[in-house]
């Protein structure tokens, strides 16, 4: 959309007037459909008809055009629903069971400034405020609606009992899979035996409540991957030469967390700590490191051994989830392929496999290689029906929190890209729509099968389709090579594609895979790999 606005400013300036509020395509009358508001007084029609054919020599004349443009105005439902859509796409913590927001808007003029007045209960207005809110919506509704304003939060029950501080470290608990809330109490502590320094407390708090706010705490865990190492001080010896030092790693958890724990001793505490390995159970006394994209670490200061029950997070109810009567944020595209075609024409031959089997063929992009932790911010599907590709389903998704640079690095999906997007929450319940009744395909399904299994069992969603792996079908069909990586297979297989976006390459390439390897394979060896 940036990228189209740009080429309409270079077309005519007075587009710098317009706030688009909706983009239709008509499928069956190939007619794309534009609706925009202006800001200037008035728009007139020899500049809306070369606007129209501005973009019709944008989409390389394959589509009919029509721009539909009225007067903008401001008023309280148009706010309302600028935020409303906002709030739903970037905090949906706050939507209540039946996604609708438990907030109201209200919009005045105050000295000729459009005031937001959102008013919320306690616990919504710490998490927004925790969040960024104020500072996001802003910068949302000036971009869209080309007008300046001030937020204004205000609490329904400003009597309210609820402690903001406490609640906005509740809301530091989300974690990356859902908007769990959870009660954290103290920990008790018992038997503390001092090696470094002196800690004497009876309880603390677990590490899942600990903010970058707080600069120093007292911490207990169990001790994990315990190291020792040694490195050059910035001191030197008497004689000049370098001074080694050593320095000690580990990471504690208690339950409700870890944390990653760094201690630099002197030399007269080096033997102490020498008795310390996995599995002991410490307190520790230091300060809360904010290492930004790695999160929060612990710089040690004194060590004790103690005894504790570590924290037990309660038992979680996940309501089943049924499939959606229809899709509500992610609709599937139809899809039409010259290569499927000119196949179809040959009459290529279809494994009876997918003449019998709708076919799911998906590919994830995830923040992370552990399953259980990870967010999705990718999707790419496509639904095979006797072979055919029929359908595809594909969308970005806007994680909780930053996406880490390494995984920038291999999928090429950075923050920017997913702003404006739907949350997992929102485009889950479409995919299982999508996917409902269908064999799941996959190349190496096992990790993609294992985030989407991790992200159900947690949310209600039963994934308990039956799985193929198109990876092993490509080793059982072509042994002779070492690697069966897919882009090498694609070309040893002499597959080639049209239509080819980012997000569905990969699985429009494993669709293409699958057909071709099941055609080589005998019965035994498909009886094998598919479970047939």
């Amino acid at each position: 959309m940036k990228k189209f606005l740009e080429y309409l400013n270079s077309i005519d300036d007075r587009s710098k007037d317009l706030i688009i509020t909706g983009v239709e395509y008509d499928y069956n009358s190939n007619r794309i459909v534009i609706k925009a508001q202006y800001t200037c007084d008035t728009f007139l029609d020899d500049v809306r008809k070369k606007l129209e054919n501005a973009i019709y020599e944008y989409f390389d004349k394959k589509i009919a055009v029509e721009l539909k443009l009225k007067k903008y105005i401001i008023d309280t439902d148009v706010i309302k629903s600028y935020v409303m859509s906002y709030v739903s796409a970037n905090f949906a913590s706050v939507l209540q069971s039946d996604n609708t927001f438990a907030v109201d808007v209200n919009l005045r003029e105050e000295d000729g400034v459009y005031v937001i007045v959102i008013t919320t209960n306690a616990e919504n207005d710490a998490h927004l405020r925790q969040s960024g809110f104020e500072d996001s919506i802003l910068e949302y509704l000036r971009r869209v609606t080309k007008e300046d304003y001030d937020i204004r939060m205000l609490v329904i029950d400003s009597d309210s009992e609820y402690d903001v501080d406490i609640l906005k470290q509740r809301y530091s608990l989300l974690n990356n899979s859902n908007f769990e809330h959870i009660e954290y109490n103290p920990i008790e502590i018992s038997s503390i035996h001092n090696l470094v320094g002196e800690i004497d407390v009876d309880f603390v708090y677990p590490i899942a409540t600990f903010t970058t706010e707080q600069k120093s705490a007292v911490i207990v865990g169990e001790v994990s991957y315990y190291r020792v190492s040694e490195y050059e001080s910035r001191f030197k010896n008497k004689d000049g030469t370098s001074k080694t030092a050593k320095r000690v790693n580990f990471v504690l958890k208690d339950g409700s967390d870890k944390m990653n724990c760094v201690y630099f001793p002197n030399n007269a505490d080096v033997e102490k700590i020498e008795e310390l390995s996995d599995g002991e159970k410490i307190v520790v006394k230091g300060d809360i490191v904010d290492n930004e994209d790695r999160g929060l670490s612990f710089k040690v200061k004194a060590i004790a051994l103690c005894a504790f029950e570590p924290f037990i997070k309660p038992e979680r109810v996940v309501e089943a989830k049924t499939v959606n009567d229809k899709y509500y944020y992610v609709s599937p595209k139809p899809y039409v392929s010259a290569n499927q075609s000119d196949l179809f024409v040959q009459e290529e031959k279809i494994d009876e496999f997918l003449l019998n089997n709708d076919v799911v063929v998906f590919d994830l992009e995830t923040t992370g290689l552990n399953v259980s932790e990870c967010q999705i911010i990718e999707i790419g599907a496509v639904k095979m029906r006797q072979g055919r590709i029929v359908e595809t389903f594909e969308t970005l998704v806007k994680p909780i929190g930053h996406i880490p640079d390494d995984a920038t690095a291999v999928n090429n999906i950075t923050d920017e890209m997913v702003a404006e997007c739907y949350n997992i929450d929102q485009i889950f319940p479409d995919f299982y729509k999508f996917i409902d009744g269908c064999v799941l395909v996959a190349y190496n399904i096992a990790y993609d099968c294992g985030v989407l299994q991790a992200y159900g069992d947690k949310n209600g969603f039963a994934i308990n389709n039956k799985q193929v792996d198109a990876l092993k079908l490509a080793k059982k069909a072509l042994p002779e090579y070492k690697s069966h990586k897919l882009g090498k297979v694609v070309k040893i297989l002499n597959i080639t594609l049209d239509n080819a976006h980012r997000a569905i390459f990969d699985t429009i390439a494993t669709a293409e895979v699958l057909k071709v390897t099941l055609n080589m394979l005998s019965e035994e060896d498909k009886k094998q790999i598919l479970g047939e």
